[in-house]
């Protein structure tokens, strides 16, 4: 049966502030609750009840087990009025019980700076960040310490470094905004301390974390549009920062190369920019979450890949060791409709293992070669980058397949290949495509 949409009546800015404020009768009335439940916990008033204990009362009179009466005092304990009383402390009157309850074995420290908006996964994933955190000892982290090679550098850039290096995909967005908000700010203090605030928490509120060696994980917290700060897990300290400050910290973070994202991640971290896992997190990564964690907790952030499969600089060198294309070439007019996505996957008629390798190409069917499946895979990138508007990671990802392809050809060249072969016939794709996405440029005002 296909979905109807019916036609509501009356403006989204209402339906918002109707569920809204139901939302908020819903936690006052938790809270409330959790306050009756302490009376007759601390009163007298179940003397004549027959009940000696309130969760007695409470499981006789109303089916509520143990566990929900505690949930409901501790509700109340933490977030009514003097922590004993039936009314909603008015900052929390906008979270609702599910995040509520969700929020009461967090610190408070750090429950007080959880975003309205957040949602319940969201504060589920702070939590986890936080237990693996706990796991970590104070000697682990102080040898950490002794390791790290940016110890003399901001805590600020540390965070943010950290942060980014778990975020290829938001390194690359960042790395665009800075650079076109910079070429528009003809050093303007003000107009740079809003590109930050832009950039870093357009909603206003947001809750940034990520682990840096040698000090255990950071949060950077804006909320209401306000200043942004920093605040150790592990210590408690609070860190007031501006809003230059942060411009200036995304600015060295991304001024490795304005051209190429590839060559600034390279000349930050020191690695090659990991375009297949920034394709992976675009695919899977929410843009508009408010709370964000870099990802592996506990430890540093993973190294990316730099076999065949990650299109990044070392791609052409572990091609070179791969067999080269036999006698016959690929079949001719064979289509190709769907891109090959692993590499590595043997080809359907790859010789027997008691074949001579000599032989290859003489006997039976030849051996597709597996650059020209690493051609499609790449092909297959370009078309995904392209597809999410990815210009930066379309354009790596289609010189590579040039490349490729030209290594293709040329052991190519002297093989006895019956009628034309084109770009299009090894990649499934048109040649024009390819060379739009090697040039292709954000447009203007991205």
């Amino acid at each position: 049966m296909d979905n109807v949409v019916k036609k509501y009546e009356g403006t989204y800015e209402e339906f918002r502030d109707r569920l809204g404020n139901e939302l908020q009768r819903e936690a006052e009335s938790f809270v409330r609750i959790g306050y009756l439940l302490k009376v007759a916990r601390d009163s007298d008033v179940l003397a004549a009840s027959g009940y000696k204990f309130v969760a007695d009362f409470a499981a006789a009179e109303y089916k509520l087990t143990k566990d929900v009466v505690s949930r409901y005092m501790a509700i109340n304990d933490r977030y009514s009025e003097g922590g004993y009383s039936d009314v909603l402390q008015e900052q929390y009157r906008v979270y609702g019980y599910t995040k509520l309850a969700e929020m009461l074995t967090l610190p408070p420290e750090i429950a007080d700076v959880v975003p309205p908006e957040a949602t319940r996964a969201e504060i589920q994933d702070l939590k986890r960040e936080l237990r693996e955190e706990e796991q970590v000892t104070p000697m682990e982290v102080m040898m950490e310490q002794q390791r790290a090679d940016d110890t003399g550098m901001p805590l600020l850039y540390r965070m943010l470094k950290a942060y980014y290096h778990g975020k290829p995909a938001e390194y690359e967005r960042m790395h665009e905004a800075v650079w076109l908000w910079q070429l528009q700010a003809d050093g303007d203090a003000k107009y740079m301390q809003s590109a930050a605030q832009d950039i870093l928490a357009p909603s206003g509120n947001i809750v940034m974390m990520s682990r840096v060696a040698g000090v255990g994980r950071v949060m950077l917290v804006v909320r209401d549009s306000g200043l942004p700060e920093l605040r150790s897990v592990r210590s408690g300290e609070q860190q007031a920062e501006t809003w230059m400050n942060v411009w200036e910290t995304l600015g060295t973070l991304a001024s490795g190369s304005r051209e190429s994202v590839e060559d600034a991640w390279e000349l930050l971290y020191g690695e090659p920019y990991p375009v297949a896992a920034a394709v992976r997190e675009e695919k899977t990564e929410p843009k508009d979450r408010v709370i964000r964690t870099s990802g592996s907790a506990g430890s540093a952030p993973k190294a990316p890949d730099r076999s065949v499969n990650a299109a990044g600089k070392g791609s052409k060198k572990a091609a070179s060791t791969k067999p080269a294309v036999s006698g016959n070439g690929t079949k001719q007019g064979k289509s190709v409709q769907k891109p090959v996505e692993n590499a590595q996957e043997p080809a359907e008629n790859a010789q027997e293992p008691d074949q001579d390798p000599a032989d290859a190409g003489q006997q039976g069917e030849p051996e597709e070669d597996l650059r020209v499946l690493e051609a499609k895979r790449l092909a297959h990138v370009v078309l995904e980058a392209l597809d999410r508007e990815k210009y930066i990671t379309a354009r790596k990802a289609a010189r590579s397949l040039i490349e490729k392809i030209a290594e293709i050809c040329e052991s190519m060249a002297d093989a006895d290949i019956d009628g034309q072969m084109s770009i299009g016939d090894l990649v499934g794709m048109q040649e024009e495509s390819v060379y739009v996405a090697a040039m292709a440029r954000p447009p203007p005002g991205r």
